[in-house]
């Protein structure tokens, strides 16, 4: 939607099309998605247990929470672009045939 400036209705019809052709890489990504959340919850049980629950504690206030849970949530957000960018260079919300940057100096 947010590349090709599509309503919701054409957005769903791409995805559809798309889901359509590559039913088991969506299946895989699924699979993997709630694995990795699972496993970040026993990672974040484990550290509030080892922690006397001291960690928990700290969790449970709104900002601080918040901030020590910001890095994982960011990174939950990034993996459904990533896997879409993996499907072909249409689906990526970012131009990949962007040259990147060279540093001053760097082509003497």
């Amino acid at each position: 939607m947010y590349r090709f400036d599509l309503g919701v209705l054409a957005a769903w019809g791409r995805f559809f099309g798309l889901l359509g052709h590559r039913p088991l890489a969506f299946i895989g990504y699924v699979v993997f998605f709630i694995a990795i959340r699972i496993a970040t919850a026993l990672m974040i049980l484990l550290a509030g247990i080892a922690t006397c629950c001291v960690g928990f504690v700290l969790l449970a206030l709104p900002y601080v929470g918040a901030v020590i849970l910001l890095p994982v949530e960011v990174w939950f957000r990034g993996l459904g672009p990533d896997f879409l960018r993996q499907l072909g260079a249409e689906w990526s919300i970012t131009p990949v045939d962007a040259p990147s940057p060279t540093p001053p100096g760097a082509g003497t």
